[in-house]
């Protein structure tokens, strides 16, 4: 899905659950970031590197907010 300047449908809906979500970083606070299509999802409690299952908590224009559901893949 096109995220590009004018776009703000994101690629995820609140409630949804992702499986196989990769932090690829980690955010100011601590938490961890992924991404689904360019499109970030803040993890907290998540480490870098490692992959989860995660379900979207909370869907903003630019980021979105996630919980860890399941244990590391």
């Amino acid at each position: 899905m096109d995220m590009g300047l004018g776009s703000s449908v994101p690629p995820v809906a609140e409630g949804e659950t992702i499986e196989n979500f990769e932090i690829v970083g980690i955010g100011k606070k601590g938490d961890g970031i992924g991404r689904v299509d360019n499109y970030v999802i803040m993890v907290p409690n998540a480490e870098l590197g490692k992959t989860y299952k995660v379900q979207v908590t909370k869907i903003l224009p630019k980021f979105g907010f996630g919980t860890i559901e399941g244990n590391e893949y």
